[in-house]
């Protein structure tokens, strides 16, 4: 209990402070959000990474060979290591979202090329994540 409670305590310092990334900043063109069931949080060399399990809620952005039959809804979402400052802040977010057990929202770019090492066909760069009360 004292462990959810510190927790808790973090996550609104963040929101606070004004950190819940996305959360008001203005979209742009070729960024959308859903809600994700965090199921993992993972740090790399290269990236950080949030997977949502299922029973999230995205939209299909994601298409391969064949066209629009052939889209799914992307279930990782990554930020290189370079971008410190909201690497760091997925992990706090991502790792708070899974001991409360509370959805996130996660903003994500639909269009960008890079993919910080996942793969393209699930994959999409985070631009921002908020846990949902």
């Amino acid at each position: 209990m004292r462990k959810r409670s510190q927790i808790g305590r973090i996550v609104l310092m963040l929101v606070l402070g004004g950190s819940a990334l996305g959360a008001a900043g203005f979209a742009q063109a070729d960024e959308q959000s859903g809600m994700c069931i965090t199921v993992g949080v993972a740090a790399f060399s290269t990236r950080v990474l949030v997977r949502c399990g299922n029973g999230s809620e995205f939209p299909k952005v994601v298409c391969g060979p064949g066209g629009a039959r052939n889209c799914v809804a992307p279930t990782v979402f990554a930020v290189p290591i370079t971008n410190d400052a909201l690497a760091s802040k997925v992990i706090i977010l991502g790792a708070a979202s899974m001991q409360t057990n509370k959805n996130s929202k996660i903003w994500f770019n639909t269009n960008a090329d890079e993919k910080y090492g996942c793969l393209a066909r699930d994959c999409r760069p985070l631009t921002g994540i908020e846990i949902l009360p």
